[in-house]
């Protein structure tokens, strides 16, 4: 028995039993270490999960900005355009007068329905047919936004985009220049296509305005 406890109290068991006690500490340590660094890499990978989620936010957000300035650009190149209708039926008096032959003295002489047929086929009807495809341009390019006050200024154009359709069917069918004259005063007195042009216009402006705050960072 005072064998086994000389050998216990020497100084071998005693280092030995220090190294345990040391390498159980160190294993601790290191565990716990190992633990805090698994926590620091979890953070920072949380950190740039969130980051790039951000990064992918803000370049959805800017994509969709440059979606939505350029089909307003586009928007206001169709309005520019189909403002001018309203003047449609003036315009083609003056392109009527150039068809006329030099010579003429009166107005007897003049075969109206058949100077008239030629400015239809050749000048009214494309300008038609391209005024429609504007709207038809116009409806779809705006189709996407869903602000109220824009849908019912798009809507106030097409109806006066409607009433030079109408018009336009009134014009086809005049047998002089009296009745051709009256119809297109009457248009150019009764269309306010230019004015609903200019404040659909004025409204893309201020509503992308608006977009642009509302999207890009104040940073």
């Amino acid at each position: 028995m005072d064998t086994i406890i000389t050998f216990f109290n020497s100084q071998f068991i005693s280092s030995m039993i220090g190294a345990l006690l040391g390498a159980g500490v160190a294993v601790y340590v290191a565990r716990l270490q190992n633990k805090q660094q698994l926590k620091q890499l979890n953070n920072e990978h949380e950190l740039q999960r969130e980051f790039f989620e951000k990064q992918e936010e803000n370049e959805r957000e800017r994509i969709f900005l440059q979606y939505t300035i350029e089909r307003a650009e586009h928007s206001y190149e169709i309005l520019s355009d189909l403002r001018s209708a309203k003047n449609l039926f003036v315009d083609a008096v003056f392109e009527l007068l150039k068809r006329f032959p030099n010579d003429i003295n009166s107005d007897e002489d003049i075969d109206f329905k058949k100077y008239f047929n030629l400015l239809y086929g050749d000048y009214l009807l494309p300008k038609y047919n391209s005024i429609i495809k504007l709207r038809d341009m116009l409806l779809l390019t705006l189709v996407i936004q869903d602000d109220v006050e824009l849908s019912r200024l798009k809507e106030e154009v097409r109806k006066e985009v409607s009433i030079f359709v109408d018009y336009h069917k009134r014009i086809s069918k005049v047998e002089n220049f009296e009745e051709y004259k009256e119809v297109a005063e009457d248009f150019l007195e009764k269309s306010k296509l230019t004015e609903q042009c200019d404040e659909l216009r004025a409204y893309l402006t201020k509503y992308i305005t608006e977009t642009t705050f509302r999207l890009v960072s104040p940073e």
